[in-house]
């Protein structure tokens, strides 16, 4: 680009190529800039040793920029064992996300309150900075209504009882179920839970030209070798591009928000083939992961911002929190259960223990998470997660492989982790990437109450496989997922410019022409999937933009 443009949007992933989509159709002139590239069908080879242990759609800046983590002020950070596998790249780690595809609860968006008026402020964990979100179920239904339509979500919209109204069916039916699934769904129902299909950005069946599953077992940690996934490289971005309003800049990386004289951002700085270019513009959008988002905040310095960009009130990297991510597995031993196909959120799942739908009188945490009874056991991860009873080497494990492994059924859990005045995330002082700039450094003492939760549900997600049938049942204990592929805070979006960094719009309190969007801006991790949620916001960030137009470009 010669000249500035409307809006310089900054990573193509799941909010960025909605919301640099939804610019351009609005006709505004956009350029989205990605430090990935392009990718495409042929790359997505069902290998679950590149995929699924070499990562390989994670390597290059991704890895190099590996946030380190401490776990009190004054201690070194490190580099953990365990990060996540996040990508660079256009339509961005959609690709080799399972693609669950949930609504937050009504409750979550009024979590404390809601808390407070059922169990009083003693029932909120002490530290915890936990907040009402700026806005509503209803004021963000519609636009999922519109995510929903535009990739092709595959749901039955009767089968969760416990979630907000909505206005119609899902565009697509369910993934089919399996035997493993239903199987879940039986045992559920005897329990006196309510078990459902899990809603999930997998095109069920092919819809408007693109791909429908083919159920392969090659899904996580791997791209869709038949289009079938909800990524915006597929169904949002080509549309645009296709106006002429948005061009789509591959391989550049972005390493400072530029501002003008008056604090208001002017534009970005980027990287490409060794050259350092400016790209002015009327308005920013920073669309990145938590942490690339919250490290451009701080990188962006200037006589206006000398703490970081949109930092003046000094809450840029508070709040953050994650979700652990937890496994329980049941041996139903004699049977196979034949889990290797499909994709983890071809699932049976179950709300009962989300948000508040169940009472926490006593139990001694907030909020709640989802069990997902999921297909998709991926042989080279699994096969390392022994019961107890079982050594993880020598002749007894062989033993356990040839006659249990493929007797083994799992459920994901995903609760809401809760945020705390004890997390930061700020520069590293001492660790850099391969370009020199400084990483992300996770600050992060563990929330009082988090691993109760955990245990209270994965205690319901092996009674869950015990009614089922299993004959033992086991989980993987609690540790805190600090580099986690569902980030949240940093950017914290709130009513009061003192606690928060972006408003209910996602637009700067004190930049008014800088949107922030993705998980950064969650007040709160909740108990599902993000993405639903960070494309939903996105969509309504970019219908503010273009309505507002005239007051902001001015």
């Amino acid at each position: 680009m010669t000249g500035p443009v409307d809006v310089v949007v900054v990573g193509l992933g799941a909010a960025g190529g909605v919301v640099a989509a939804q610019l351009a159709l609005g006709g505004l002139h956009v350029l989205g800039i990605e430090a990935g590239g392009h990718l495409d069908r042929t790359q997505f080879p069902p290998d679950q040793l590149a995929t699924d242990m070499r990562a390989v759609l994670s390597s290059g800046k991704t890895r190099s920029e590996c946030p380190t983590v401490r776990h009190s002020p004054d201690a070194v950070a490190e580099v953990p064992a365990q990060a996540a596998l996040t990508m660079n790249a256009v339509g961005g780690t959609k690709h080799h996300s399972g693609n669950a595809h949930s609504r937050m609860p009504e409750w979550q968006f009024r979590s404390r309150t809601a808390t407070v008026e059922r169990y009083g402020r003693e029932a909120i964990p002490p530290g915890s900075t936990l907040a009402d979100w700026p806005l509503s179920y209803a004021d963000l239904a519609p636009f999922y209504d519109e995510v929903e339509k535009l990739i092709g979500v595959s749901g039955d919209a009767e089968g969760n009882p416990f979630q907000g109204p909505r206005t119609g069916p899902y565009p697509l039916p369910p993934l089919r179920p399996a035997g493993y699934t239903e199987l879940m769904a039986g045992a559920a129902r005897d329990l006196g839970w309510h078990p459902f299909a899990a809603p999930a950005a997998i095109r069920s069946q092919p819809y408007r030209g693109l791909g429908g599953c083919t159920y392969c077992g090659h899904c996580v940690f791997n791209g869709c070798w038949a289009d079938a996934k909800g990524v915006s490289s597929l169904s949002a971005i080509p549309p645009a591009v296709a106006t002429g309003n948005l061009t789509v800049l591959t391989e550049a990386r972005v390493v400072e928000v530029l501002v003008d004289a008056d604090g208001l951002a002017s534009g970005v700085v980027y990287l490409k083939d060794g050259q350092r270019h400016e790209q002015h513009a009327r308005a920013v959008v920073l669309a990145c992961f938590t942490y690339e988002n919250v490290r451009l905040l701080l990188l962006s310095r200037s006589a206006a911002f000398p703490d970081g960009l949109s930092n003046r009130a000094g809450q840029v990297g508070r709040h953050f929190t994650t979700h652990q991510i937890g496994f329980s597995f049941g041996t139903f031993r004699g049977r196979e259960m034949n889990t290797w196909t499909g994709a983890m959120s071809q699932a049976t799942m179950v709300a009962d223990f989300d948000a508040d739908n169940f009472d926490h009188t006593g139990l001694g945490f907030v909020g709640g998470g989802g069990l997902w009874a999921m297909m998709e056991k991926k042989v080279l991860a699994f096969s390392r997660t022994v019961p107890p009873s079982v050594p993880r080497w020598g002749s007894r494990y062989k033993r356990w492989l040839a006659e249990d492994f493929r007797s083994v059924g799992h459920i994901n859990i995903i609760f809401d982790e809760q945020p705390n005045e004890g997390t930061l995330l700020d520069l590293d002082p001492t660790h850099t990437d391969d370009a020199g700039y400084p990483v992300i450094r996770i600050t992060r003492a563990p929330s009082i109450g988090d691993d109760v939760a955990y245990g209270f549900l994965s205690g319901k997600a092996e009674e869950w496989l015990r009614a089922a049938g299993a004959t033992e049942a086991w989980s993987l204990p609690y540790i805190p997922f600090n580099v986690s592929p569902h980030a949240f805070g940093g950017a914290r979006m709130g009513n009061d410019a003192s606690t928060s960094v972006v408003d209910s719009w996602c637009m700067s309190h004190e930049v008014p022409n800088l949107a922030v969007l993705g998980g950064a801006v969650f007040p709160s991790s909740t108990g599902s999937n993000p993405t639903p949620t960070i494309e939903a916001l996105a969509w309504r960030t970019a219908r503010h933009l273009v309505d507002g137009w005239a007051r902001i470009a001015a």
